[in-house]
């Protein structure tokens, strides 16, 4: 029987059997499909469900396995080692999504995409929602950098970012670049009602709308507006503080804040072009032009990087310099890190067997998660055996069907390997297939 189930995420199921190689667990995973007509083989009734976004916290973090389909980054530098090194962060401001700064996103989105690298895109709004607030008779009203939201705010606030995303979306898709909106990825509870009014507290990052874009190859395109679990109510979100709430749940290659300005500016209006948050930022929070959101983005970024490996860093930059920061070990715009070196060695030690930084040859061969496929008969089915084939540290040796047992898996998908036969899909069939195996 199963020893334990560590996740179910969408239509794919995780689990660890038992082996007789060894008295605790051995790693076999179970992929489960959604059952085609007349397949009844997908069990989805054997494992419990855990939260939704399990898989990809656990497992996407370093690429191994959702995002297989990606190419590897072929340019790089020490500095961007990560725990997940295919996967840039962009924060856009609202100012960017408006001619001409949004074209040159466009073109930077599709860089990063030719250089390998999926992108993940948290956008803002405030200068189309002032603009909006004004024209209704509505003043804009801040407290410490975040928007007062009152149920008329939040009811254009929502009408507003969801007009800046599909405008996004299409401008990428015009392009030629398969972009998303995803929604629900940013839970969140009232901060203080009283001060705020319906602003929201992230509480939980749910990645599945995420995981379920990149997979399909689309750029995911979110809005900073979050969902309260407790009451269904939406609330509004600081964009900055959306976007680095997602960075510490899929740790980026690199995350980017991309504005108008192309960097941060001190008080002169002068670009600054590093800050070190360990030597600086007691000092920054002094000075009297760090107020409001400049105070704010300082706060949640030296937040964020507490929490993130020794070696990350974020980047303040303009739309046509997103490629530069890439390559660049200290960015083109405001480069942000919590340390003066932030490629250090400290970033080596984060690393781990099932996460290589992409510049350095593995002193010892991975070897291959031994996958199983519950429900492989349909189409879903092959494409995860599709997956599965180009994935380096992936090796199906099991697919099951209730329709088709004995049936060669390569007549569903030409990928499977060559001998591979379904069988059926009984707890105790896949304890014993486990055995078999080894």
């Amino acid at each position: 029987m199963y020893r334990r189930c560590l996740s179910v995420h969408r239509n794919i199921v995780v689990a660890r059997i038992p082996s007789s190689s060894s008295p605790w667990m051995t790693p076999v995973r179970f992929i489960s499909s959604p059952p085609t007509s007349g397949d009844k083989s997908a069990a989805t009734g054997l494992l419990p469900p855990t939260s939704p976004h399990t898989l990809i916290k656990n497992e996407a973090k370093t690429l191994e396995f959702n995002l297989a389909n990606n190419k590897k980054v072929n340019k790089s530098s020490a500095h961007t080692t990560r725990q997940n090194l295919h996967i840039a962060l962009l924060k856009i401001g609202g100012g960017v999504l408006e001619p001409p700064h949004i074209h040159s996103l466009v073109d930077s989105i599709a860089s990063l995409q030719k250089e390998g690298i999926t992108p993940i895109v948290v956008h803002g709004g405030g200068p189309q929602l002032n603009l909006r607030l004004e024209k209704s008779g509505e003043d804009p009203k801040y407290n410490e950098g975040i928007r007062i939201t009152s149920p008329k705010v939040l009811s254009i606030a929502m009408d507003v970012f969801n007009s800046e995303n599909l405008k996004l979306v299409e401008a990428l898709e015009s392009a030629g670049i398969k972009a998303r909106p995803v929604t629900g990825a940013f839970a969140a509870e009232l901060m203080d009602q009283k001060i705020y009014g319906l602003v929201g507290k992230v509480v939980d990052v749910v990645t599945t709308g995420i995981a379920s874009a990149i997979l399909d190859g689309y750029v995911p395109v979110l809005t900073s507006l979050g969902l309260s679990p407790s009451t269904g109510q939406i609330l509004n979100i600081n964009a900055d503080v959306a976007a680095l709430e997602l960075a510490k749940t899929i740790q980026p290659l690199k995350i980017m804040f991309i504005n108008t300005t192309a960097g941060m500016l001190d008080g002169a209006g002068q670009l600054m072009t590093r800050i070190v948050l360990n030597d600086e930022y007691e000092n920054l929070l002094k000075q009297p032009w760090v107020k409001h959101g400049t105070r704010l983005k300082l706060k949640e970024i030296k937040n964020c990087l507490d929490q993130l490996p020794p070696s990350s860093s974020v980047s303040i930059t303009s739309p046509s310099h997103a490629i530069s920061e890439l390559h660049s070990p200290t960015g083109l715009g405001t480069f942000i890190s919590l340390s003066s070196d932030p490629s250090s060695s400290s970033s080596e030690k984060q690393a781990t067997t099932a996460n290589v930084p992409i510049t350095r040859k593995q002193s010892t061969p991975i070897t291959p998660y031994r996958i199983g496929l519950l429900g492989g008969r349909g189409h879903t089915g092959a494409q995860i055996i599709n997956i599965l084939a180009k994935h380096p540290h992936a090796k199906l040796v099991c697919a099951t069907s209730a329709t088709t047992v004995g049936a060669l898996v390569s007549s569903v998908s030409p990928t499977a390997p060559p001998d591979l036969k379904f069988s059926d899909m009984s707890p105790s069939t896949i304890v014993a297939r486990t055995k078999e195996l080894g």
